[in-house]
């Protein structure tokens, strides 16, 4: 495996219990793939840490307008890609650590959720 192929290392286990938490508080189960953890309703990604240890977050056109505001963050690069994917906030440390603000933000995130529209499963092969 090349070097740029190379897995990264798993996050730290207490960021996962803490992502874990938080959701599992708003009632939603946290699912991983490839090991990093993420929260999807209807067969929408609404939540994700990425392998390099960001958190982003999947809000409504106005609340990521207030998010950016409030925290001075940005909107979620792929960190390998170097896309942005424009539905979804980088949730700067600080903000992670403030269980106040993650509460309202996931509720946030949660309801935007909701409202799109389901994704068709996939046929197994």
């Amino acid at each position: 495996m090349s070097a740029s192929k190379k897995r990264p290392p798993p996050l730290p286990e207490v960021l996962v219990r803490r992502y874990q938490h938080l959701f599992a508080k708003a009632g939603d189960e946290v699912k991983t793939n490839f090991g990093f953890p993420f929260t999807s309703m209807n067969g929408n990604m609404y939540s994700f840490f990425s392998p390099q240890g960001t958190f982003a977050l999947r809000l409504s056109k106005e609340d990521r307008a207030a998010f950016l505001e409030e925290t001075g963050s940005e909107l979620y690069r792929h960190e390998t890609a170097g896309m942005v994917m424009p539905e979804y906030v980088r949730v700067p440390p600080e903000v992670f650590d403030d269980a106040r603000a993650m509460k309202r933000y996931v509720a946030k995130s949660i309801a935007y959720a909701k409202t799109l529209k389901p994704k068709p499963a996939k046929k197994k092969k």
